[in-house]
């Protein structure tokens, strides 16, 4: 039993109170989760459908970034709290699994659609990133044709002065 003493120590029924909230807290972190990787991967189809585009706009894609990142960071402080709950009733949902049975089985179902959801974002993103590269390939390539096409136009141009007489090039010279 704990003490109930002007040290502050927590009376049994007092624990077993915050063992329920931190138990429904976890249940909401996992909620909060799904829905924060829901988010994810409608921002992340968003560049899908933009890189399959026949005009792909480049800043469009990059203007997506910002959410994504801010949804990122949210997803990292779920976790942590998540961790940190988890920390505080990791015995009691051990030692009461009958008592717990059905959060127990509400967390595990959450769990697995948040895998799969961490699945389709992972699948989406190597999708998008192949795409991206080929994308920036092609450019790479038209900027690097541009290039040699522009250098052979300058040292034609470069070289030509002085080439000419004076006479045109298709005159016949005879009379």
């Amino acid at each position: 039993m704990f003490c109930d003493c002007a040290g502050g120590m927590e009376t049994y029924m007092d624990k077993k109170e915050n063992d329920t909230t931190y138990i429904a807290m976890l249940i909401d972190v996992l909620k909060r989760k799904d829905k924060i990787l829901q988010d994810l991967i409608l921002e992340t189809t968003k560049q899908k459908d933009l890189l399959l585009e026949e005009d792909f706009q480049l800043e469009a894609f990059e203007a997506i970034l910002p959410q994504k990142d801010a949804l990122i960071k949210m997803l990292e402080n779920s976790d942590r709290g998540f961790g940190s709950l988890y920390t505080k009733v990791k015995a009691e949902l051990h030692i009461n699994k009958d008592k717990h049975k059905a959060e127990i089985t509400q967390m595990q179902e959450l769990i697995r659609q948040i895998t799969d959801k961490s699945v389709q974002i992972r699948a989406l993103e190597q999708n998008n990133k192949s795409r991206l590269e080929i994308y920036m390939s092609q450019k790479h390539k038209e900027f690097r044709d541009f290039r040699i096409s522009s250098r052979t136009a300058s040292s034609y141009y470069k070289n030509m002065p002085g080439k000419h007489t004076g006479e045109s090039v298709f005159l016949d010279k005879k009379k």
